[in-house]
């Protein structure tokens, strides 16, 4: 079956209500950033609590492009708070862009939603691509703003070898957070109606 291509007022909608929810889920999880371990942790608990809303926002999407212009969305909103430059919105269109294209093209069963969900989560990496690529910058901001302390303990939580280590357990978690959405979607949100 042939979907129409453009998107439409009512998709546009779709995008801004779901990115809305998940944007109020990140927000909330990343209040426990104050504390440094749980900075360190941000991308892992996005992906698990923020998969039973994404997974909503996947079963609503039909069309190319709305997957893309959420995380162009959530990676200009990061951006714009500051401190982590560009990357979170170079990031959010990456990521978003291949979670799109796997989805559309791949759509067919529940780990297909799961894996676009992990990929798509991967956007929440660009917030902490500062810390690797400019080291320095960002903890001397971090210090300025938050102290020593502070700063000393994040910098041993995030060593410079943990990148590749952080993307694989947030695309990990991820999954398991979309996995959750999938059995929630099927089990209880199509029964009542909700999708």
């Amino acid at each position: 079956m042939q979907k129409k291509i453009a998107l439409r007022t009512e998709d546009f909608m779709t995008v801004g209500i779901y990115t809305s929810i998940y944007f109020v889920i990140l927000f909330a999880i990343s209040l426990l950033g104050y504390m440094p371990i749980f900075n360190a942790i941000l991308p892992v608990l996005i992906g698990i609590f923020g998969g039973v809303p994404f997974i909503l926002f996947l079963a609503k999407s039909e069309k190319f492009g709305m997957i893309t212009l959420s995380g162009v969305i959530c990676g200009l909103i990061m951006m714009l708070m500051g401190g982590n430059g560009f990357y979170p919105l170079l990031a959010g269109l990456i990521c978003g862009l291949i979670a799109d294209v796997l989805f559309i093209k791949l759509r067919s069963n529940s780990f297909t939603m799961s894996l676009s969900y992990a990929v798509f989560s991967l956007w929440t990496i660009g917030m902490y691509l500062p810390i690797y690529i400019h080291r320095t910058t960002y903890f001397s901001n971090i210090t300025a703003q938050y102290g020593v302390e502070y700063a000393n303990t994040l910098n041993s939580y995030i060593p410079d070898w943990t990148l590749f280590l952080f993307i694989f357990v947030t695309f990990i978690a991820s999954l398991i957070g979309g996995t959750i959405g999938t059995r929630l979607l099927s089990k209880h949100f199509m029964k009542s109606g909700i999708v």
